[in-house]
Order: C-alpha cells, then sequence, then structure tokens
C-alpha cells in the first residue's frame, strides 16, 4: 500500500529523470555534452566568426567586380563589332576656291 507521500516522490523522481534525459538530446543543455565525454559545447570563436565574415563579404564584392567588368568587357566587344559594320571614317573632301590675285 503506497501513501500520499511516497506518490508524490515517485512523481518528482519520474520527472527529473524524464527532465535528464531530455537535457542529454538537447545540444543547448551542458548535459548533452558531459553525457558524450566531452567537456562543454564547442564555442566558436568571435575571431573566427569575424573571419568567416569577412571571406563571405569579400566573395560577394569579388563576385560584384568581376560581374561589372564582364558588363563593360561586353559593352567595348559590341562597340567594336558596331564600329566594324560602320567600316573606316571617310574624311570629306572640301574644295576652296581661290580667288586669283588681281594684277596691279
Amino acid at each position: 500500500m503506497s501513501t500520499i507521500g511516497s506518490d508524490i516522490w515517485n512523481q518528482r523522481v519520474m520527472k527529473a529523470a524524464m527532465d535528464n534525459r531530455a537535457n542529454q538530446l538537447n545540444p543547448n543543455c551542458p548535459a548533452y555534452w558531459s553525457s558524450r565525454a566531452q567537456p562543454a559545447k564547442p564555442q566558436v570563436s568571435t575571431l573566427l566568426a569575424v573571419v568567416a565574415a569577412a571571406a563571405v563579404g569579400a566573395a560577394a564584392t569579388a563576385a560584384t567586380i568581376l560581374g561589372v567588368q564582364k558588363i563593360i568587357q561586353i559593352k567595348k566587344q559590341k562597340e567594336a563589332e558596331a564600329e566594324e559594320e560602320e567600316g573606316p571614317a571617310e574624311l570629306e573632301k572640301i574644295e576652296i576656291e581661290v580667288p586669283e590675285a588681281e594684277a596691279q
């Protein structure tokens, strides 16, 4: 026969066991790492995070620069093709009439 006090104690023990199991399955809890023989959750250093962000930013900047360079290259190619189609520019011949000098 159980008493009221022992039922409450059993419920508390069961809850603690269930909480411990949940913590061991949660990588955000220290119990997760200690149950895997690791001292603590690995921390990403601030410097590493900054370097990674800078690398991503540099890659995006490089991609933008390469894109602009490609656009300029295509524009120059189109201008060269248009110039070839027109042919060389011809100089206009200008005739100038020079009045004859009057005899004195």
